[in-house]
């Protein structure tokens, strides 16, 4: 049985040498055994044993990183009070992305999350001063290593928003979800 994780990269020996050689260090990367099992590479690590790990036709990894990214949006009542939005999506997007879904807001800035798959938050109790309208700016994309808390990648999103482009529909209660 080999070592097998999606989170976790395998490191060629060449680059096992490499980083060692160079002064870089292995501490943080890992051992990995055939029984699935992993261990870190500490500091002050023997060189020795990385060689003897190599030798026993064992693997070395480094755990990938994956950035995701936080959306920031904001609903403003029509008494100007306000109500911060955000949402954690797996992955990050690119400028391109972030253009595509700036360019599908109504009048620039303004969007209906519901709409787009995007959760919602105003005020308890609604009064004449609610809508269905939240606003959103390039600004409101920031990359994070937080944990996603939606089920939609980048691409789902930005389809979402091509999708209700030019077709916001603020005649339901609240903006409703589009069929």
């Amino acid at each position: 049985m080999a070592y097998t994780w999606d989170g976790m990269k395998k490191v060629e020996w060449e680059e096992v040498i490499l980083k060692h050689e160079n002064g870089g260090g292995l501490a943080g990367y890992f051992y990995l055994h055939d029984d699935g099992t992993e261990a870190v590479i500490e500091e002050g690590y023997s060189w020795s044993d990385i060689v003897k790990h190599h030798e026993n036709g064992d693997e070395f990894g480094m755990e990938l990183v994956t950035k995701n990214t936080r959306i920031s949006y904001l609903y403003r009542d029509a008494s100007n009070y306000k109500q911060h939005n955000e949402v954690v999506v797996s992955g990050t997007f690119t400028p391109e992305q972030i253009e595509a879904i700036i360019g599908c807001l109504d009048a620039g800035e303004y969007f209906i999350p519901v709409q787009v798959g995007l959760p919602e938050e105003r005020f308890e109790k609604i009064t004449e001063d609610d809508h269905c309208w939240f606003e959103l700016s390039r600004d409101g994309f920031e990359e994070t290593d937080a944990e996603a808390n939606i089920d939609m990648a980048p691409d789902e999103v930005v389809a979402k928003f091509l999708e209700a482009k030019g077709n916001w529909d603020d005649s339901k209660e609240f903006g409703g979800e589009l069929e």
